[in-house]
């Protein structure tokens, strides 16, 4: 069974009740961004259903999680807008409150520091949906002092700021560069095509389940939780400029 929250905290508690009632023997959960506490969580365990998170994760919950490195992924590709000669690089960040927010704003913040680039609070932005980047975009490119590249922390919000992009006539990527983060189908159907961090959804699906399956055998129900955390890759496309010729 295949449940969607579409980010309410409100439709995620109802769910996690809904699947109580039903006795499921595992769940594997990615967290609404607006959850903040997790009791209807905690009442699954305590009723002896195993979870399994995945992606978007609750730190605040012993149970297992796979993940990707997101400081890890977020570095590399703002270090490759750097090796490309940008110098004013946005942020679109997620909400800070999770790990895969925070883990990517603060490995945004340690390429500027490791190339010597001062960050700019005026360049940092929530902003993590594409209705959000329709709005932040025009206005951010409208600063005295307008960004060279963005880099936004999902697809959907750098598939957002593509658009407005072009609208305002900026030449992407002589102009603007954009990366963004997932490497999902929107990546490959933008135009220009999205540079992004590829995050292996496929093979962190597979990983959840193997854990999850491995959780419900009653031998290993109380074994310590279990922190999966896969690498990431950069795939490079045509909304950034190519690495100069040595």
């Amino acid at each position: 069974m295949i449940f969607q929250s579409n980010e309410s905290y409100e439709r995620e508690v109802a769910i996690a009740q809904s699947l109580a009632s039903m006795q499921v023997d595992g769940l594997l959960v990615s967290v609404a961004k607006t959850t903040r506490k997790f009791g209807h969580f905690t009442d699954l365990m305590r009723e002896g259903i195993p979870l399994v998170f995945f992606d978007r994760a609750c730190e605040e919950i012993e149970a297992d999680k796979v993940v990707v490195d997101d400081f890890t992924g977020a570095l590399n590709a703002v270090e490759y807008l750097i090796r490309t000669g940008c110098k004013r690089i946005a942020h679109f960040e997620a909400p800070q409150h999770f790990q895969i927010g925070y883990q990517r704003k603060r490995g945004y913040i340690s390429a500027l520091e490791k190339s010597g680039i001062a960050p700019d609070e005026e360049l940092m932005v929530k902003c993590d949906t594409l209705e959000d980047a329709l709005e932040v975009t025009p206005r951010i490119m409208r600063l005295k002092e307008p960004p060279d590249a963005i880099f936004a922390v999902n697809d959907m919000t750098a598939s957002g700021a593509l658009k407005v992009l072009k609208q305002l006539r900026f030449r992407i990527p002589e102009d603007v560069s954009v990366i963004g983060f997932t490497d999902g189908p929107v990546a490959t159907v933008t135009d220009p095509q999205l540079s992004s961090v590829s995050q292996h959804g496929f093979e962190m699906g597979e990983k959840a389940m193997a854990l999850l399956l491995d959780r419900m055998d009653v031998l290993k129900k109380d074994l310590p939780a279990r922190l999966e955390i896969l690498p990431t890759d950069l795939i490079i496309r045509e909304s950034t400029r190519p690495l100069p010729v040595q």
